[in-house]
C-alpha cells in the first residue's frame, strides 16, 4: 500500500501543531516530547523511502558521445624524431 507524500507531511504538521501547543502551555512532558519526536521522525523516513523508491523509477539518461576531434584543439599525427623522445609521450616537446 502506497501512502501518498502529500499525507503524510499533514500528518507531520499535525504532530508539530499539537506539540508545540502543548509545549506553550506547559502541559507536555520530557516523554511526550521524545514520543512526538519519534512519531515525526517516522513520518519523515517514510517520506524519504517513498521519494527514493520514486526516483529509482525514474529512467536516467546516458551520457551522450561525442566522436571526433573537439572543436579549437589541433592535434598533429607527426612524432618526434630525436634520439631521446620516445613516441607518443606527452614529455616530448
Amino acid at each position: 500500500m502506497e501512502i501518498p507524500v502529500s499525507v503524510l507531511v499533514d500528518k507531520i504538521a499535525t504532530q508539530v501543531q499539537q506539540l508545540k501547543e502543548g509545549v506553550t502551555i506547559g502541559k507536555v512532558s520530557e516523554r511526550e516530547i521524545r514520543e512526538s519526536a519519534s512519531v515525526i521522525k517516522a513520518y519523515c523516513e517514510l517520506i524519504l523511502e517513498a521519494t527514493h523508491i520514486e526516483s529509482s523509477h525514474v529512467k536516467t539518461s546516458r551520457p551522450i558521445q561525442i566522436e571526433g576531434k573537439r572543436a579549437g584543439v589541433k592535434t598533429t599525427d607527426r612524432k618526434l624524431v630525436d634520439d631521446d623522445a620516445n613516441g607518443d609521450s606527452l614529455l616530448d616537446f
